[in-house]
């Protein structure tokens, strides 16, 4: 690589990101299913970050599974309120 030249992005990280606005905005239409969506984009998005970081700066996107792990649990906790709710 040269000195100019950024590291790749983390496809995982990216992954996370959608999975997580994805579910975010799957919520309002069905909470359930948005629920389903929100635990991969946790899980995926730590595994990028862990990943990014042992890449000792050869990958980026640390910052993408940050919000990717945000909005998987927001939308976790909103959606178990959401269908507890629609429960009662």
């Amino acid at each position: 690589m040269s000195p100019g030249e950024r590291p790749p992005l983390n496809q995982r990280a990216v992954l996370s990101l959608g999975l997580g606005f994805i579910a975010f905005v799957l919520l309002v239409v069905e909470p359930f299913f948005s629920m389903i969506l929100s635990l991969p984009a946790l899980t995926i998005g730590v595994h990028s970050r862990i990943a990014i970081r042992a890449s000792a700066g050869a990958e980026r996107g640390f910052e993408l599974a940050g919000i990717g792990i945000a909005m998987g649990s927001a939308t976790l906790i909103l959606s178990v309120v959401a269908v507890f709710l629609d429960l009662l």
